[in-house]
């Protein structure tokens, strides 16, 4: 059971994936860019890598971190950008390897940190990735981490410690509002289990299932539709989506 709340609890960033050039293949869009580009400094592969990335071009920004990460190892900046984009897009042996450096090199570094705790969760491993979003969470109140903590203690059993989170996450100054409904309706759900089900139907505008006062992991996963599907309709980006600033 503790897998399965897990793969519902992390909100391991899933991107769009569109073409970012019509006729080449994203290597080879991706070739072009590093060999034109050259990289005369990491951040200059990292501001490449972020444009490709919003443009939709995952896969681009990952053939062009990892030409990144050949030319300037050390780095731990583009290290850790290239393990969370590796995470992103699902390629977790090499994240996996690419996070510890990073983390092992900068302990600050929260958005690698949290993203270990997508992986963590990945594999069922709750008290690793707990702790993971609690590091992470100590170095930024970055909404995504606040939501992902929020998540794990409302799965936990704890409802008021994870309302507080979500509270401190939608107040963020640097909360994506397009992630304010979904994290708001995380926070309905935690105020329904704490048993108020007056502002619990207004935060989630309708009327929430009675039988959620007092529930615990399961029961609270089985509402919001996730074990089945393995997917989540209100899911996240996780904090693994957003590059740092390159010099750290």
């Amino acid at each position: 059971m503790r897998r399965r709340l897990l793969s519902i609890i992390v909100l391991c960033a899933t991107a769009a994936l569109m073409a970012a050039c019509e006729a080449k293949s994203p290597d080879a869009s991706a070739h072009h860019l590093v060999k034109d580009a050259a990289f005369s400094s990491p951040s200059q592969a990292l501001e490449t890598a972020e444009t490709l990335r919003l443009a939709g071009g995952g896969r681009e920004a990952l053939a062009v971190l990892r030409a990144a990460h050949q030319r300037f190892p050390d780095n731990s900046a583009v290290t850790s950008a290239y393990g969370r984009q590796a995470l992103m897009l699902g390629e977790d042996e090499l994240a996996r390897g690419l996070l510890q450096s990073a983390v092992a090199s900068n302990p600050q570094d929260w958005r690698a940190l949290s993203a270990q705790g997508v992986m963590a969760g990945r594999i069922g491993q709750l008290p690793d990735a707990r702790d993971a979003f609690i590091r992470a969470r100590a170095l930024s109140g970055d909404a995504i981490v606040l939501n992902n903590l929020g998540l794990s203690e409302l799965l936990d059993g704890r409802a008021t410690l994870a309302a507080s989170l979500f509270r401190q996450a939608l107040a963020s100054p640097a909360l994506n509002p397009s992630h304010t409904s979904r994290i708001k309706r995380n926070l309905a759900v935690a105020v329904a289990v704490e048993g108020d089900f007056e502002l619990a139907d207004r935060l989630a505008g309708e009327m929430l299932p009675r039988s959620l006062k007092n529930a615990r992991g399961k029961a609270i996963a089985q509402f919001m539709g996730l074990p089945a599907s393995g997917s989540w309709a209100a899911r996240l980006a996780d904090a693994s989506r957003q590059f740092p600033t390159p010099v750290r």
